[in-house]
């Protein structure tokens, strides 16, 4: 908004200060115009990465939800590690796209239930692979320019016995880095064809036990920091509803005599 005045009758204005006026106003316009289509910019890559990461996990019923978790873990992991909300973002991104090489997996490898064989884990050892080749085809803005290497790094270990690129410590990507972490610990915590899930406190010591050589020292100390006060509190208060929802339920139900009455 402009606001415009004089402090006496005897000032008026001349057209001087209309063009003048105008001429602000057109930049203003201008600026609000371009932070729109910024923000639509947004949201179309927006929903174009969460599209992909949705493909992925239509393969999978008992994973799905996976590459949104991860993406999730890793802004908040990243919170703990000081970083601000554009960086948290791009890192939810590259989050959401770690796993999207797994379109080249073989679906009775993918779905296995039972333990893999030596060339099935190498046929699964090749998605990261997958990964990069395939996303280093589509066309990100500037600032997303590195999200195929995070994406595709998160098999990467500090002592460079990871995969595809045997990186070793500094090498890696930060962002890499945190979603390893991320990705552990979903799929530690979720049922998958195999096993069951494991409890947080046990998955949080086999994190620790695999620091520093899988796993880098400051990120795991963030993401227990997140684990302790964000993601155990949210568990607890969401069984806590679901109990009192499934008390009411039972509690209102009618009982068999009385539905027989």
């Amino acid at each position: 908004m402009l606001y415009v005045d004089t402090v006496t009758t005897k000032n008026t204005f001349e057209q001087e200060d209309l063009e003048f006026l105008l001429a602000m106003a057109r930049q203003a316009g201008i600026a609000m115009e371009n932070l729109f289509l910024l923000e639509e910019q947004r949201k179309t890559i927006e929903s174009f990465i969460r599209a992909l990461a949705a493909s992925i996990d239509a393969r999978d019923d008992l994973t799905a939800g996976h590459s949104a978790r991860v993406g999730r873990y890793s802004s908040a992991i990243a919170k703990y590690l000081g970083w601000d909300a554009e960086e948290r973002r791009r890192l939810y991104y590259a989050g959401l796209l770690h796993d999207y090489g797994k379109i080249g997996t073989r679906e009775a490898i993918l779905c296995k239930p039972g333990k893999l064989t030596a060339d099935e884990y190498e046929h699964i050892k090749e998605h990261p692979g997958h990964t990069m080749r395939i996303l280093s085809q589509i066309h990100f803005t500037e600032e997303l320019q590195d999200l195929p290497l995070i994406a595709s790094s998160h098999h990467e270990k500090m002592d460079g016995t990871g995969y595809p690129y045997g990186l070793v410590s500094e090498q890696i990507p930060m962002g890499s880095r945190v979603i390893s972490v991320a990705d552990f610990f979903d799929a530690l915590t979720h049922k998958r064809h195999y096993r069951e899930p494991m409890p947080i406190e046990e998955v949080i010591a086999l994190v620790k036990e695999q620091t520093p050589t899988a796993f880098d020292p400051i990120v795991v100390d963030a993401f227990e920091q997140y684990v302790r006060k964000e993601y155990i509190p949210n568990q607890e208060k969401r069984a806590a509803r679901e109990a009192a929802l499934q008390t009411q339920q039972t509690t209102s139900k009618p009982s068999e005599s009385m539905a027989g009455d």
